[in-house]
């Protein structure tokens, strides 16, 4: 009688088991006869709820990580380690035209956005150097300033930077390509006033004022 109590109790115990793990639960362990079985079943099933408790705040959690991405003001490309390019947010694509088809990993992006092969490689060289870093210390990858070629032959100067977040990198470009115009005209005018003074100089050097 025993033996058959036990028989029974231990498949009820599986089918309990394999009903929590599979997300049935509540489950009830009222069938189950023997103390110890019932017991250690209330436990699991108390498990396995915290279990689902967890999961789903880590899916909300993720669906608000992907809409702030997608949604934000910046460009935004998410890479793994291996140099794939797992996502791309809606401002990447608008901003220069390239899809997550055409850049399937980093060797295409330095292709494209880099046609010219000496400056591909420094930027290789550049990027690979800031996320060693990044590993070496506190995650954030500090690229700098790239000159970055879009899809529709546009020039762009970028500040490239990012985060490490366990297996991935979210990489942020910010747009440095009026700021730096600006500061060129600027520079370019100044040089312009300072050749006009020493001109402006030398006449007076030449012909003083009475």
């Amino acid at each position: 009688v025993l033996s058959k109590r036990l028989d029974r109790d231990m498949r009820s115990f599986s089918e309990f088991f394999s009903r929590a793990m599979k997300g049935g639960y509540p489950a009830d362990a009222s069938s189950l006869r023997i103390s110890e079985f019932r017991s250690l079943a209330e436990s699991l099933g108390r498990i396995a709820e915290e279990h689902a408790a967890s999961r789903k705040a880590l899916a909300e959690s993720e669906h608000r990580f992907r809409s702030f991405v997608e949604n934000a003001p910046l460009p935004m490309v998410v890479e793994g380690f291996d140099g794939t390019l797992q996502y791309m947010n809606r401002q990447f694509v608008d901003s220069f035209a390239y899809t997550i088809t055409e850049f399937p990993n980093l060797g295409t992006v330095f292709e494209k956005a880099y046609p010219d092969p000496t400056y591909r490689d420094e930027v290789s060289k550049r990027w690979q150097e800031a996320k060693n870093r990044a590993l070496r210390s506190n995650g954030v990858i500090d690229g700098g300033e790239f000159h970055f070629k879009g899809r529709d032959g546009r020039a762009w100067i970028l500040n490239v930077t990012g985060v490490i977040i366990k297996d991935i990198m979210l990489v942020v470009f910010q747009d440095m390509t009026q700021a730096r115009q600006t500061e060129e005209s600027l520079e370019q005018s100044l040089r312009e006033l300072s050749r006009t003074k020493n001109l402006m100089d030398a006449v007076f050097e030449q012909s003083p004022i009475p």
